[in-house]
């Protein structure tokens, strides 16, 4: 269609239309012409689509397909669309208004049909479009609804139940599968054997049960059950199921009517029931009696045969507790009922019977306040909701009451000389028989050696200890909670002798610490307690404790704290870390093992912002505590001064003591640091001279150096000159001083004793030197037989006590001139006066004096004292 009009003094081309409009339109105000030109545009368009939507059709293998599958469909251009002029027909595909692309789709040239493969639809719904492209732009031709699913499973599990109460029913239900996401139906059949035709039901959309009515099925007649599911893909049926609809009965919850005692039937209850009328004609059920005791959450469940509808009787029960009771009923073997509304009774009270386990501690010795714990054993019946205990002593006749309580425990004043206690329980029926409590004096026998506490499956403790190898009856473990606010209530438990260790469940709670301990229990008496701490489980602390800031320095500063409360512990506390930050984001950490509660930060940055906080941790975790800051403070030059001034005067006066005591001991360090080494070339015995030692004696003169001789120590020897011709060969010389052998025996020049000597030694000190293999000897011993002093003085003999050698490359020898030696007969023997000297001319004296030419010098002759003077 083609229209050519005047557009304003211009042309406007719509798709293929061209409409001219006259001067009038342009007249028009401005709203009314945008309206009329949008309602022109729509109408052109709407006849657009309208012709072009006979121009092709689509063409599907099936609308409905499995979901996951490939989808093939095809498009077709019909031969009277005028859009589709020429030989090149373009057409296009849309899934969902989206292109599909051209890989999916063939349309060969110059054909006019395109097809269509999609593998892997995965949409359970989608709307297939062809489009056919006509000068550029896309016309839709046709579109068709595609769903997808999967065929129905086979149904499963059914199941069918007979209702009697009006109206009775056939009630069957069956488990449907897998979704299909397809509209699926179910149908449920019967067929039973009489041989009448089947029958079939259809259940509403969406369930998967069915009642069948009453008319529609036969008691007492086995029949066939199954279930059909059928939609587009498919169907399936379920197994048959074979039933008579009577055993498959489910009667209606009963209704108890009442619940009595009945006279002389302690301990048991009456429970009276019924059930619909319409069941009269049954004769025997089974009944399931549910009961328990009001304040308990244990529920106790009997199963009973009833016949004729006979009230129920329940047994075993406690006296003077109050109980609640439910029903239930069935046809063997059809089904429960549901279980009935509730129901309670209360049991007559009977006298408390049975034992108690009594265990009792002294709190205060002084004043004699005892503690009795005791708590019913297995045999012990209450028989009463209210009982109450009544502790006495004296006779049972004259009876002293200790305390009276309804609880566990109770404490008081033991009255001196009571050796027994009597504890019964009582109710309005009655009182126990009373049980004895028999009290040691003597409670502080040899304990358990030692005792450990750990976690017993997170709900309990346990506790192991050492047995004693002495003999015991039992041992009573002990245990109470540690806490701030809330008092110590003992708990025991008896165990036999055999056992050293012990599980506790009973009055235990996570989190929370315990302190355990264990008596040993003989027969004249009782031990000492042995305690330990424990945690059933542990867990991170309720709160972490506030630090307090001390005193703060430019470098340092003193943080403390206090012990977290017990309470808020649940948990052994390990270890404190404190975190401290600068104010540039460097953060360090500090662990102060517990129980310390105190630390010093260190090498702090004078002046800077410090943020702290503490975590404490536990073995179950650990707790942040508040964040705190501090600022460091300033260096401070006075306190500068007064530390490192006084320091710097005192290291000033130590080094002046130092120096001067090392200037007044100079020759005493000179000595420690450089040893004086003796010079033989320079030795004593070198400068010996007649002037100063010897003045009367010429050959002791000194040819070279006549000074006076320094001799460091000296020996004076006696020789008695009135001794026979044998003492004069053995002489007995006393030594009168320095520490040459006090047997007076002479050492020969070389060193070595003379040979008819013995092996002596001699100690210095704490060292023993040996004589004989000593390296140093002294320089000579010399010996003057008669010599008296024309001063009237006595002999002076004087003797080096150097330990140097002579000649050992220390100094040069003497030179020949200088040595009377080698001026003299060297085949003349040089000897002393004594007898024993002359002896030791024999014992290598030559070897000696040329090992040592300085001594060679000497050359003393036996003179007569009286002759030299």
């Amino acid at each position: 269609m083609e229209i050519l009009a005047p557009f304003c003094g211009k042309e406007r081309k719509t798709r293929s239309t061209f409409i001219r409009w006259d001067t009038g339109f342009c007249a028009m105000p401005s709203p009314l012409k945008s309206q009329l030109l949008v309602l022109m545009v729509m109408m052109l368009d709407s006849a657009q689509v309208t012709e072009a939507s006979g121009c092709a059709a689509i063409s599907v293998e099936s609308s409905v397909v499995v979901l996951g599958s490939t989808l093939r469909a095809s498009c077709a251009v019909r031969d009277n669309c005028t859009l589709a002029e020429g030989p090149d027909v373009q057409l296009e595909w849309r899934l969902n208004g989206s292109i599909v692309p051209r890989s999916r789709y063939v349309q060969p040239a110059g054909s006019r049909v395109s097809a269509l493969s999609l593998p892997g639809f995965n949409a359970t719904q989608g709307y297939l479009a062809c489009f056919l492209v006509h000068q550029g732009e896309p016309q839709m031709t046709d579109e068709v609804e595609i769903k997808a699913g999967y065929p129905p499973s086979k149904p499963m599990n059914l199941s069918c139940m007979t209702n009697l109460t009006n109206p009775p029913t056939f009630t069957c239900t069956w488990m449907p599968g897998r979704e299909t996401h397809l509209p699926t139906r179910f149908s449920l059949h019967t067929r039973d054997k009489v041989g009448n035709p089947s029958k079939s039901f259809m259940p509403p959309d969406g369930s998967n049960s069915y009642s069948i009515p009453r008319l529609s099925f036969h008691l007492f007649s086995e029949m066939e059950v199954f279930v059909t599911a059928v939609n587009a893909l498919g169907s399936a049926t379920s197994d048959s199921l074979f039933q008579d609809p009577m055993d498959a009965v489910k009667l209606d919850p009963p209704n108890i009517q009442s619940i009595r005692t009945e006279d002389g039937k302690y301990g048991c209850l009456i429970i009276e029931w019924t059930v619909s009328d319409s069941l009269d004609w049954v004769g025997e059920l089974e009944v399931d009696l549910r009961f328990k005791a009001t304040d308990s959450e244990r529920w106790t469940t009997e199963r009973k045969t009833v016949v004729d509808w006979k009230p129920v009787q329940q047994c075993a029960l406690l006296h003077g507790t109050e109980y609640e009771f439910l029903m239930r009923v069935r046809l063997d073997p059809g089904f429960w009922s549901d279980w009935s509304r509730g129901s309670k009774g209360y049991m007559l009270e009977k006298a408390p019977s049975g034992k108690l386990s009594l265990w009792w501690r002294m709190m205060d010795e002084q004043s004699r306040v005892l503690q009795l714990v005791w708590k019913p054993t297995s045999q012990f019946k209450a028989n009463s909701k209210n009982v109450s205990y009544h502790v006495f002593h004296g006779s049972l006749s004259a009876r002293t009451t200790f305390c009276r309580t309804s609880e566990m425990h109770c404490e008081a004043c033991l009255p001196r000389g009571t050796k027994k206690l009597y504890i019964s329980a009582m109710n309005a029926a009655g009182e126990s028989n009373p049980a004895e409590v028999t009290f040691y004096q003597d409670r502080a026998l040899e304990p358990v050696s030692g005792i450990s506490v750990s976690s017993y499956r997170h709900t309990g403790l346990w506790v192991h200890w050492t047995p004693l190898a002495s003999q015991v009856v039992n041992y009573v473990v002990e245990w109470c909670v540690v806490s701030d606010t809330e008092p110590c209530l003992i708990s025991f438990l008896v165990v036999p002798r055999n056992h050293t260790s012990a599980a506790i469940t009973e009055n235990v709670e996570p989190y929370r610490l315990y302190r355990v301990s264990v008596y040993p229990l003989y027969r004249n008496g009782i031990g000492r307690p042995l305690a330990a701490e424990g945690y059933s489980e542990q867990k991170a602390p309720s709160t972490a404790p506030a630090m307090e800031v001390g005193a703060i320095t430019d470098s340092q500063v003193e943080l403390s704290w206090q012990e977290i409360p017990v309470d808020e512990r649940n948990g052994f506390i390990r270890s404190y870390t404190v975190f401290y930050s600068d104010e540039g984001g460097d953060t360090e950490g500090v662990i102060v093992e517990s129980p310390q509660r105190h630390v010093t930060l260190r090498n702090l940055k004078p002046s800077s912002l410090y943020k702290v906080f503490i975590m404490a941790s536990s073995e179950g975790g650990s707790a942040n505590g508040t964040l705190i800051m501090f600022r460091a403070s300033e260096v401070d030059s006075w306190n500068f001064l007064s530390t490192v001034l006084p320091a710097c005067i005192g290291l000033l006066v130590f080094s002046v003591v130092t120096l001067s005591a090392c200037f007044t001991k100079r020759d005493s360090l000179k000595l420690q640091f450089w040893p004086m080494v003796p010079d033989p070339a320079n030795s004593s015995l070198h400068k010996w001279t007649q002037t100063e030692t010897l003045k009367d004696i010429n050959p002791f003169q000194d040819l070279q150096d006549p000074s006076p001789v320094n001799i460091s120590r000296f020996s004076i020897l006696d020789i008695s000159g009135h001794k026979s011709e044998k003492e004069e060969q053995k002489p007995d010389v006393t030594a009168v001083d320095g520490p040459w052998p006090s047997q007076g025996r002479s050492i020969g020049l070389d060193g070595t004793p003379p040979a008819s000597a013995p092996f002596e030694r001699r100690c210095e000190g704490t060292q023993a030197k040996d004589y004989l293999n000593y390296s140093g000897v002294p320089y000579a011993t010399v010996v003057f037989s008669a010599y008296k002093s024309q001063q009237g003085a006595p002999p002076a003999y004087l003797r080096s006590d150097s330990t140097q050698p002579l000649l050992q490359d220390l100094s040069p020898s003497p030179k020949q001139y200088e040595n009377l030696w080698f001026s003299a007969n060297k085949d003349e023997d040089a000897s002393f006066i004594g007898s024993q000297v002359t002896k030791d001319k024999e014992v290598g004296s030559s070897a000696f004096w040329d090992d040592f030419p300085l001594l060679s010098a000497l050359k003393i002759e036996e003179t007569d004292i009286e002759s030299v003077s």
